[in-house]
């Protein structure tokens, strides 16, 4: 049945990502340290060609530079391995965030119970184009049940209250239906289908998120020598 909770499946879908790339983490710390030590040694290369700016001078000082990644079996492009790995996994997992209903089977079903019974009312293709104009949902077609869900799945709060009052005859469908996606969606009581405000916690955890990585990123690196 899977977990029912979209922050908890987030987390759960992080913690796997990184316990797999434990390995690569460790990797790199002992790249990162080892790239400490040869520092000096870096650094005294770099003198001796200071004021040698032509090619040939260039070319040495690199094969240099290079012999001594090779003795100490580092690069200097050791560090970006991790993040060249989770850019595609980081770039999928934004993908099925825009669109969850798409890519998520228990979820479709139920934006798909209300699409069919809304979809065949009266006079639903009016509200339904301003919403889609508004959500950027765009070629709407009523008679197109995806992008109907494309519609509904961009709702907020506000926005299904105001759905629900437009089409009370299907209201029942729309209320057991919704129960079951707010569930879904609501993670330590904030609904992550609304957009936050500037004092809403669902800005201001990333934004601690961010400082602390930025923080953790500082402290590694305070006693690394600058390498120019």
């Amino acid at each position: 049945m899977g977990i029912i909770s979209l922050g908890v499946s987030i987390i759960v879908f992080t913690l796997i990502v990184r316990t797999l790339m434990l390995p690569l983490a460790f990797k790199q710390q002992k790249s990162m340290k080892e790239m400490q030590k040869i520092q000096p040694q870096l650094k005294k290369i770099q003198d001796k060609y200071k004021d040698k700016k032509n090619q040939e001078e260039q070319q040495k000082m690199q094969m240099e530079m290079n012999q001594l990644y090779q003795e100490h079996c580092v690069s200097p492009f050791g560090g970006c391995l991790p993040l060249l790995v989770q850019f595609p996994i980081i770039m999928a997992l934004f993908q099925v965030l825009r669109n969850i209903p798409s890519y998520i089977g228990q979820v479709n079903v139920l934006y798909s119970n209300i699409a069919s019974k809304v979809m065949v009312i009266d006079g639903a293709s009016t509200p339904f184009l301003e919403w889609a104009d508004k959500l950027i949902v765009k070629d709407f077609d009523i008679t197109n049940i995806n992008k109907v869900i494309d519609v509904i799945g961009k709702f907020s709060s506000s926005q299904w209250a105001d759905f629900q009052n437009l089409f009370p005859t299907i209201n029942d469908v729309i209320t057991v239906n919704y129960a079951q996606i707010s569930e879904i969606y609501t993670f330590l009581g904030i609904n992550l289908a609304d957009k936050p405000d500037l004092l809403s916690i669902g800005v201001l955890l990333p934004v601690l998120n961010v400082g602390i990585q930025l923080l953790v990123m500082k402290t590694s690196g305070s006693g690394a020598t600058d390498n120019p």
